[in-house]
């Protein structure tokens, strides 16, 4: 159990370098090496063969131990995360930095990655009551709405009032809203304008 939680833990980075099987062993499980006679046999192999996968064979017990505190490792973005929402059901977690990524959080996969392209850095992830659909705002006011089934997304550029920008965004399960200062819009999940109040 101990090592196919460590496996789990690792599995982000292991699913893209598979030659560092022997340092994620080595680096969450060395704690475990004086009560657990198998995974000090194990470590011992992972130490004698693993350098001729992997250099970086770790010392001392750098990784997170299986049973901690840590249960899954959500890797992914390749810049900081700006947001993120748990689904109603508390199955996913929707995280946006320059795009959207999706994870399973009883398996820790990444279900859903969709990079809509944006020059700006989202903000302020909002999901709609069914979790069908995500939306968020970036720096330079413009608005993404992610359909979170197909991942289809639609791109609006600043819809509000002469020069007001976009301080926030919100969902329903069949409008989409954009806020601003003084003015908000309301839009459907196609895209399309409704109503603009302000």
């Amino acid at each position: 159990m101990l090592v196919a939680d460590a496996l789990r833990l690792g599995g982000a980075i292991l699913s893209l370098y598979p030659d560092m099987l022997a340092p994620q062993l080595v680096g969450r499980l060395l704690p475990e090496i004086g009560s657990n006679k198998n995974i000090k046999n194990l470590l011992v192999a992972c130490d004698a063969s693993g350098s001729d996968h992997c250099a970086l064979i770790p010392l001392y017990h750098c990784l997170h131990t299986p049973g901690g505190p840590l249960k899954y490792s959500l890797e992914g973005h390749q810049f900081a995360v700006f947001d993120f929402c748990l689904t109603s059901d508390f199955r996913y977690i929707v995280s946006i930095s320059n795009r959207f990524i999706t994870w399973d959080l009883s398996t820790s996969d990444m279900t859903r990655d969709v990079n809509p392209g944006l020059e700006g850095i989202m903000q302020q992830l909002c999901l709609s009551p069914d979790n069908r659909y995500a939306a968020a705002y970036t720096n330079n006011s413009q608005s993404v709405l992610l359909n979170c089934l197909t991942s289809e997304f639609v791109i609006i550029e600043n819809p509000l009032s002469e020069g007001e920008v976009v301080v926030g965004v919100n969902l329903l399960n069949s409008h989409f809203f954009i806020l601003g200062p003084s003015t908000w819009c309301q839009f459907d999940m196609r895209g399309n304008l409704w109503k603009q109040i302000g």
